[in-house]
């Protein structure tokens, strides 16, 4: 790597506009292709309430959503909801958040060095992935490198003008995810290294802090108060986290790939030697870069180790998707390695390597059933089906009928309970087929919709419906769900009512 060059803010802020809108181009290509997710779908459930309902609705769930439902409300209120208005935010965070890190690796290393960390974010399978999602992920992943960005500056460039903006970025961080808030012990830690000039004095009033670091210091304190008060107000919300299973073998060895690069172990390699290549740099040239090892290494590891002991010891709260916002780190380092290697052919024959690595899993997050398989379903019901033809939906696959209302047609659920605007929850109260079997009577043909790996339900509800008279057929199946058609004759259904138990 070159001697650091002068940090010329005009260079430096061209370089990460022009990181931002190749982002915005790539990341955004086909992000509104593949079908909304089951996530997706409970944004939509929330935004489409009244403020009231939504405030119910956050009484009994999500309240850790509460910030970015708001935001999208107030989004999709003026532009109306589609699958491209609802992932555009998205997409506009990962551009962000490329951009930010040519800043910082710019102020860490070299201008080039931040151009090429721009570069490895946007193309990134993590990033490429939260970008298709309209939910807050994208988000707290710009809003983590923010944060550390203003920090370093207000290290760099002391004042108590840092106070406000640190506070903030600080609290909005945590309250669009409070597992984000894991990247504050790192920076307080980071915030008390010692000063670069040896033997300077710590003030006492500056609570023993380099000059510099007391204002950014209380702002992350301050900004921590209402992420705090966030998660105690979630503790009695832990049922939301309940799909989350105790860390395996298996996902403890996916900690270092699967967290950046979904189903691309190629393109997680790659990164992290390019990141080894610029610990080695750091490591022979300290030298007015203090503390840059721990907080970047910091930054992207101890997130995912306190989640994984958390989980282990106590409950498990660890996912590779959550882990989004340690990205930035991993990017960072792999643009100083990759600036460190003299040779400048090698430096982009090895650049290159990583968006080649990375065009297998783009192809595959832009697919339609990328996320979910609910328009496969809806084609086979809009093919097979009739518009008329009943339902029975489970809570797995019910939220189809919130992001594509009519998809399913326009029979009546048969299993449909309480609905989820009255129960102020996000999805409508759904009943087990032995509660709503008078409802079969005079019915010929229903579509049964069932979740994949509810096999002993599954097993139970179709034996009764065969007692009923239906011949049934699996027309779909996913990783997540099974789509069924029973049909049956006149003969059949008027024999097959005389067995429906009535009510009571």
């Amino acid at each position: 790597m070159p001697t650091p060059a002068p940090f010329r803010t005009g260079s430096v802020l061209l370089r990460a506009v022009t990181v931002f809108v190749l982002t915005l181009g790539l990341v955004g290509a086909g992000s509104w292709i593949p079908t909304q997710s089951r996530d997706e779908a409970a944004t939509v459930s929330a935004v489409t309430r009244s403020w009231s309902q939504l405030g119910a609705m956050l009484q009994n769930v999500d309240v850790v959503h509460a910030l970015f439902y708001s935001a999208m409300k107030v989004w999709l209120d003026q532009v109306g909801i589609s699958t491209l208005t609802l992932r555009l935010p998205s997409v506009l965070a990962c551009a962000l958040a490329a951009g930010f890190v040519v800043v910082l690796g710019s102020l860490l290393f070299h201008p080039r060095a931040g151009l090429l960390a721009g570069l490895v974010m946007a193309v990134c399978p993590r990033v490429t992935l939260v970008a298709t999602e309209g939910r807050s992920a994208a988000w707290f992943t710009a809003a983590a490198v923010l944060l550390v960005l203003l920090v370093v500056l207000a290290v760099r460039r002391p004042s108590w003008a840092w106070f406000l903006p640190v506070s903030l970025v600080t609290a909005v961080l945590g309250g669009l995810h409070v597992y984000a808030a894991l990247l504050l012990p790192i920076l307080v830690v980071w915030l008390w290294a010692p000063p670069e000039t040896a033997g300077r004095r710590r003030r006492v009033w500056r609570l023993g802090l380099p000059r510099g670091r007391l204002a950014p210091l209380l702002g992350l304190l301050v900004g921590e108060v209402p992420v705090v008060l966030l998660a105690w107000r979630a503790r009695d919300q832990q049922a939301q986290v309940d799909w989350i299973d105790p860390p395996s073998l298996e996902s403890l060895a996916k900690v270092a790939t699967e967290t950046v690069a979904p189903l691309n172990g190629l393109w997680a390699v790659l990164a992290w030697s390019m990141a080894a290549a610029g610990l080695v740099w750091l490591a022979r040239h300290r030298r007015g870069r203090r503390g840059t090892t721990f907080l970047l290494v910091g930054w992207a590891v101890f997130p995912g180790l306190a989640l994984v002991t958390v989980s282990a010891l106590w409950t498990p709260l660890y996912s590779q998707r959550y882990l989004s916002f340690c990205v930035g780190a991993l990017a960072v380092l792999a643009g100083a390695g990759l600036t460190s290697v003299r040779r400048r052919w090698l430096t982009f024959c090895l650049a290159a390597t990583l968006p080649l690595a990375s065009a297998v899993t783009f192809r595959d997050q832009r697919e339609v059933g990328a996320w979910d398989s609910w328009q496969q379903i809806a084609d086979v019901i809009a093919y097979r089906g009739n518009p008329g033809d009943p339902v029975i939906d489970y809570p797995l696959v019910s939220a189809i009928t919130v992001s594509y209302p009519g998809a399913l047609g326009t029979g009546p659920v048969l299993n449909a309970g309480a609905d989820r605007l009255s129960r102020h929850y996000l999805w409508d109260d759904w009943l087990p087929l032995q509660a709503v079997e008078p409802r079969l009577r005079g019915v010929q043909r229903v579509w049964y919709l069932s979740p994949t790996a509810d096999e002993t339900g599954r097993t139970l509800e179709i034996r009764r419906l065969r007692q009923l008279g239906f011949s049934g057929e699996m027309l779909e199946r996913s990783d997540a769900e099974q789509t069924w058609l029973f049909t049956r004759t006149a003969a059949e259904t008027e024999r097959g009512d005389r067995l429906i138990r009535m009510p009571g």
